[in-house]
């Protein structure tokens, strides 16, 4: 009775330290899955943290573009705004050019406030100058004709703001050479 007593005692330990040596070995292959499972993890969120940054990127562009497009629409709009308020101007005088020889048929109006002395021409109808050449407004007083501006070569869509013209007669257009003639 004494020897199946101890036996017990004996297979207790050794049974002990094999459970002891496998839970060191499930811990270490636990603990290597888990730091596996969170460097894949953290690969993973670091990515999807590079696509965010590349798509707000994206975003910021847009959003650059966008905000030019509409800065280029509001200074459309004060420009419209700005031809809108010469063309009701109750003070302004519309004078309207007939064309001569190539600008036949066609015409140019001259708003002139002689209040404020301001001109402004709306072109669109005349037809482009000549290869090195550039129109040039004039206005007549007491029969001399005096300088009043030049056209712009390009985009002739709305009103162009001439020289201030205090008194005269009449206006008329030359073509001239670039720049413009002195008289």
């Amino acid at each position: 009775k004494d020897n199946s007593a101890r036996e017990p005692m004996r297979m207790m330990p050794q049974q002990t330290s094999e459970r002891s040596g496998n839970s060191w070995q499930w811990l270490a292959a636990a603990s290597i899955i888990g730091l596996l499972f969170s460097v894949g993890l953290n690969v993973y969120q670091h990515n999807k943290l590079d696509n965010v940054k590349e798509e707000l990127a994206r975003s910021e562009q847009q959003r650059s573009v966008f905000a030019q497009e509409i800065e280029v629409q509001r200074t459309s709009l004060e420009h419209s705004k700005e031809q809108l308020a010469v063309l009701q101007d109750p003070n302004a005088s519309v004078i309207t050019l007939q064309g001569m020889g190539a600008a036949d048929g066609r015409t140019a109006r001259v708003y002139w406030d002689k209040t404020s002395a301001e001109v402004y021409v709306d072109h669109h109808s005349i037809p482009p100058p000549p290869a090195g050449k550039q129109y040039q407004l004039w206005i007549l007083v007491d029969g001399n004709p005096v300088d009043a501006g030049v056209l712009p070569l390009s985009d002739p869509d709305g009103l162009e703001r001439m020289k201030d013209v205090q008194t005269g007669q009449t206006f008329a257009v030359t073509i001239e050479k670039l720049g413009g003639s002195e008289s």
